[in-house]
Order: C-alpha cells, then structure tokens, then sequence
C-alpha cells in the first residue's frame, strides 16, 4: 500500500523536473538575448559617436583645405611676383619652397586622418557580425547541451527494454 502512494509522487516529481528545466534554458536564452540587444546597444551608441566624429573631422578637414587652399593660392602669386621682379631675393624663394612642402606635408597628414576613418568606419561591421556569431554558437551549444540532457532524463524516468511490452506508467503497476 505505500509503495502505491510513494510511486504515483515520484512519477510527479520527475515529470516536474522535466518541466523546470525547459523554464530555465528559456531563462538563459532570453539572457543571452538580452545581453546581445545590450551589446548591439552599445555598438548602435558607438557607431553614432564615431559618426559625430567623422562629421567633426570632415568638417575640421573642409576648414583646413579651405585654407590651404587660400595659403596655396596666396603663396602661388606671391612666388610669382617675387620671380617676376626680383630674381636676386633667393630668401624669399627658399621660404616659399619651404611653405610648399609643408603644404605637401599637411595635405599627406589629411590623407592619413582621412584613411584612418574609412579603416575605423569598415572595421565596425566585422565586430557586429563577430559578436552576433559568438552569440550564435553560444546559444546552439547551450541548446545542445539541454537536448541530451533532456534525452537522458527520458532514457532514466522511461527506459526501453528490449522484448518486454509495458503497460500505461511503464511497467509500475502491473500490464
């Protein structure tokens, strides 16, 4: 008589088991969902500051070419008129020569900044899809992980034996 009171709990405590658990693999997947929506999150406030950035810069770089453009153009006639008219001044020719190549060196040290923001614009999108695969393989090994639990769980609480029929509850109560 007290088995029969004994075995019909146990049976309900296993199959409770069995429910708790897909609850919580829902947990930790609706966790990682949330750390991943976090994540794009801050990747979303990281693309918007670099594009202030780049706005800053480009707009920085149009000011700067603006005015080597009037530098150049200031220094392109004055080194003609000191060509035209005095041709003994060889101070004045080295300055303007020297004025040209730091123009030259300011326009390579734009190209360079300009360079480094195309690399930094590019180089966001592989770190959004790195992420969103770790997550990814992440929440399939997690899942695996619960499938073959869950498989053994089945195996113990329900084991097959080969040649035996068993009846409603396997087997407990007689056929």
């Amino acid at each position: 008589m007290k088995k029969l009171i004994i075995l019909p709990l146990m049976l309900v405590g296993l199959l409770s088991l069995n429910t708790v658990k897909p609850d919580a693999r829902t947990g930790k997947i609706e966790a990682n969902v949330a750390k991943l929506a976090t994540a794009i999150d801050g990747i979303g406030n990281d693309l918007k500051k670099l594009q202030t950035a780049i706005e800053g810069n480009a707009k920085k770089i149009e000011t700067f070419a603006e005015h080597l453009q009037k530098h150049e153009e200031s220094t392109e006639k004055t080194f003609a008129a000191v060509r035209t008219s005095v041709h003994s001044n060889g101070e004045a020719i080295a300055t303007l020569t020297h004025d040209a190549k730091q123009l030259h060196k300011n326009t390579q040290l734009l190209k360079g900044i300009v360079d480094n923001n195309a690399k930094s614009v590019l180089a966001v999108p592989g770190t959004i899809k790195r992420a969103l695969t770790e997550m990814k393989d992440h929440t399939e090994m997690e899942q695996q992980k619960y499938d073959s639990a869950l498989t053994r769980l089945n195996d113990k609480v329900f084991p097959k034996e080969e040649g035996k029929k068993k009846g409603m509850f396997g087997g407990w109560f007689g056929n």
